[in-house]
């Protein structure tokens, strides 16, 4: 069974919606962060199978957390996660669920990059992925198409054995580190782009932008230092046979 969790603040515009075109294909949880627009009442409405509502702002980190140990709690083989703020489309859902049948234990990931279809992304924010994309992709030796994008699917085995401290924006950047390093395949799938004009983005370039580049950084000082370690502590290589005349 797949569980979709949305982890939501203040978002009664269009949680309602979402929930509603979710429901038709999977059960829904809602993680309510605290807002104060009836957010969770709008999605209880609409259909959720769940609303957790969290008595303090945590960050969206803290909300997958919530989400995804409710979503494990009603027997979930599978966790879909998506903003609540419409910048997911719903149809999409078929992709991820198509390529997670295909492979159980992969990891799950849009690729809104990859698409022609939908919205241009913004400059600034296109420079901001492809450096996060780059500095991903060095640190785990392959291609990554698209590091930052939230609707992914999870498989239920992953969730279990998740142990990351790391909050906000930063949460998803570390997961995909972590899934990569442990050798569980990472299949991307191409999703709509789509980006909310007239609304603020919960994805605050400099400071999310600069949390994810400082994280990224602190990684590859530590793999550097790993390497130098393993370097200096491995035994020296045997001497090549000697070269005899005859």
């Amino acid at each position: 069974m797949i569980v979709a969790v949305i982890p939501a603040l203040d978002e009664a515009a269009t949680i309602g919606g979402i929930v509603a075109r979710l429901r038709r294909k999977v059960g829904v949880i809602v993680v309510d962060d605290a807002s104060t627009d009836g957010t969770a009442d709008h999605a209880r409405l609409a259909g959720a199978i769940h609303v957790v509502c969290h008595s303090r702002q945590r960050g969206k980190a803290a909300a997958l957390r919530t989400g995804f140990a409710e979503a494990l709690r009603h027997g979930a083989t599978g966790v879909v996660t998506l903003d609540g703020d419409g910048q997911h489309d719903p149809d999409d859902l078929p992709r991820l669920v198509e390529a997670a049948r295909r492979q159980p234990d992969a990891l799950v990931v849009g690729d809104r990059l990859g698409s022609v279809e939908g919205d241009r992304v913004p400059p600034l924010r296109l420079a901001g992925l492809y450096a996060a994309d780059w500095s991903v992709g060095r640190l785990v030796r392959r291609s990554v198409p698209d590091s930052q994008c939230g609707y992914r699917l999870y498989p239920a085995a992953m969730l279990r054995d998740l142990a990351l401290r790391s909050e906000g924006f930063v949460f998803e950047t570390a997961v995909l580190l972590q899934a990569a390093r442990a050798g569980r395949p990472i299949i991307w799938v191409p999703v709509r782009r789509i980006y909310l004009r007239g609304r603020r983005s919960r994805f605050r370039a400099l400071i999310d932008g600069g949390r994810i580049a400082a994280f990224l950084g602190r990684e590859a000082v530590s793999q550097l230092r790993s390497r130098h370690v393993a370097f200096r502590t491995s035994p020296p290589a045997p001497a090549p046979p000697p070269i005899l005349e005859v």
